[in-house]
Formats: structure tokens, sequence, C-alpha cells
């Protein structure tokens, strides 16, 4: 099979961005991100220090690579596998994301929508997960020119058959591509919210999908 998932190096990083850019370019989402951004600073460059600044935060970059293009990098996913509870933060003290808390540099600059999204996050991790051990699906993206290949179902795959090993549940929130994959996996959309991106220069709104999978007994 020429498709192989292989875990993703700090070397990756800017091949990555590169795909996200290419993937996510007409999404209202990633316009919104790019429209807070400092003049003269693009989203690819963003995503590349975020995910620069976040590496190794106990968090499992991995990749899909094409054996029949030299190992080409075409698809990668961000997972997290949190296995213990979770201390609620006090609110008081607690940082903006980016900040130190996070081991991001604290000189790059957040766009205002990611709040947005931080915060509707927030309110569905409260309401469901209760900081319970769980794997959250981070990030997901497929060279435009290579999907439908069955790369993002690998990945996604390779994330649930981790956390089914290590007994927890998983959630991600969905964009409307991803559905389908996500389903195919077990994942079901628990509730849908409404992020409104006119805020933030864009004339419409996410639809916000909070999807869980319980955990299945290895080997079903």
């Amino acid at each position: 099979m020429p498709l192989q998932v292989q875990p993703m190096h700090y070397d990756d990083i800017p091949a990555m961005a590169t795909i996200d850019a290419a993937a996510m370019a007409n999404w209202g989402l990633a316009i919104a991100m790019q429209n807070g951004l400092p003049e003269g600073q693009t989203r690819e460059e963003f995503i590349v220090q975020l995910s620069q600044g976040g590496w190794d935060r106990g968090m499992e970059w991995v990749k899909v690579v094409d054996s029949e293009l030299d190992g080409k990098l075409i698809a990668a996913a961000l997972w997290r596998f949190q296995l213990e509870q979770e201390t609620p933060k006090d609110e008081s003290t607690a940082q903006a994301p980016g900040a130190e808390d996070e081991g991001l540099k604290p000189a790059l600059t957040f766009p205002p929508v990611m709040a947005a999204m931080t915060a509707l996050s927030k309110l569905q991790n409260d309401k469901y997960v209760h900081g319970q051990p769980h794997a959250l699906l981070s990030v997901l993206v497929t060279d435009p020119q290579h999907q439908r290949r069955g790369a993002g179902t690998l990945l996604v795959k390779y994330g649930c058959d981790k956390a089914d090993s290590l007994g927890l549940f998983a959630i991600l929130h969905a964009s409307p591509a991803g559905v389908g994959v996500y389903t195919k996996q077990g994942f079901e959309v628990i509730e849908e919210k409404l992020l409104d991106l006119r805020p933030f220069g864009v004339d419409e709104s996410e639809v916000r999908r909070f999807m869980i999978r319980e955990a299945r007994a290895v080997g079903t």
C-alpha cells in the first residue's frame, strides 16, 4: 500500500502548514483567522509558528506519506491523549491561548476568532467531558491533490485505535467536510453550535459540530 502512517517530525511542520493553507484557502474560519493577523503575516506563517511553539506538549503529530512519491507528506493530524483527570483551572488567573502556560512563544499574536473558538470549545468540554481522560483530535488536513485516497481516514483510525487501547473516549470539533470521515470511525454529533464570523470580517457563520466516540474493546 503506497500510503503509510508515520510519526510526524518537527521538520515536517512547514510542509504540513503548506498543505493546511491549500486545503483551507476558501474556508470562512481560515479567512477570519487571516483577517486577525498582523499586517504582512500569512496564516501559513502563523500555523508554522503555532505548531513549532506547541511542539511536544503531550501531543502526538502523525502524518501520511506516499511511498510512490518519495515519501511525500500528503496529510497530517494532531492527537492529544489526556490520561488523567484534568484539574479545573482558576479562571481568575487563566492566561489567553498562546501564553506561557501553553508553552508557546509570547510574541505570537493570536487572531481574535481563535478566542471565540476556544470559548465555544470550553463550553462544550465543560458540558460533556468534565475533565475526564480522553483523546482529542485537534487537527486533520489533507493535500487537496490527494483527497479521497483514504489518507484522512488512516489518521483518524490511528488515533481511534490508540484511544481504544488506552480505554479513552475521543472528541473533536468537525467541519462539514470532515463529518463523513469521522462518522465512519464511530463518532457521533452531540451538539451543533453556530460561530458568527461577521465580527471577524467574514459574512457567514461556522457550524461547530462537537462529536464524541466512545471507547471500544480492542479488536471490535
